[in-house]
């Protein structure tokens, strides 16, 4: 990753205990990384009669052995949280751009590429 390119996000885990008032969410984290954060779709729609829209972002985090990101995992980012569709482990490649570079599948790859959506209602 370039210098500047990389932003800190945290994965935690969600998870519920019983409060005074009843049910609280609870979030415990995992580790605090770096990642480049990329967008790679966005649509709007309606649930239940109410407008919403959801991003997908695609995460690109260095490997590290001593951190474990699973689906039932979350990425926390700029205040919100972002839920994983899916993980790879890759590698990046320069393309023929030598501003540019190419992500090809690699199960030991330097990078885990994680793509992840956020939901907002409005």
């Amino acid at each position: 990753m370039g210098i500047g390119v990389a932003r800190k996000v945290k994965i935690v885990v969600v998870g519920q205990s019983e409060g005074v008032d009843g049910p609280e969410v609870t979030s415990d984290e995992v580790a605090n990384v770096w990642a480049q954060i990329n967008t790679i779709s966005q649509n709007r729609g309606f649930d239940a009669g109410k407008a919403n829209y959801k991003t997908s972002y695609e995460f690109l985090i260095r490997y590290d052995s001593a951190v474990s990101i699973t689906i039932r995992c979350m990425i926390e980012y700029s205040n919100r949280f972002y839920s994983i569709q899916s993980i790879e482990r890759v590698d990046r490649v320069r393309a023929e751009n030598k501003y540019a570079s190419q992500i090809l599948n690699n199960p030991e790859g330097k990078y885990w590429r994680v793509v992840a959506t956020s939901q907002d209602i409005i």
